[in-house]
């Protein structure tokens, strides 16, 4: 089943229920840790708060050399994110 952050919902497709928040989720990490959280929308597999404590969405890219990660500061995605890092299109 997929799962919509309220931020996704908001900006693109207003009245569509997420299923959760991630003002709410960020509010749980100290700074320097991650979770585990899918947003189908904006296509991403963890959240993170840096030392600095800033948020960050991380993408996951599986590849010939197994998986790596992607950190991105979430004020900067939007839902080409995914498309723009991993692929250099939009």
């Amino acid at each position: 089943m997929s799962e919509y952050s309220k931020q996704y919902c908001d900006r693109y497709d207003p009245g569509f229920p997420y299923d959760f928040d991630l003002d709410e989720m960020y509010a749980q990490l100290q700074p320097g840790e991650n979770m585990p959280l899918i947003c189908e929308g904006f296509g991403f597999t963890h959240i993170a708060k840096t030392d600095e404590g800033i948020r960050q969405v991380v993408f996951t890219n599986y590849d010939e050399d197994g998986n790596y990660f992607k950190f991105i500061d979430f004020d900067e995605i939007d839902n080409k994110t995914y498309r723009k890092v991993f692929h250099e299109t939009v």
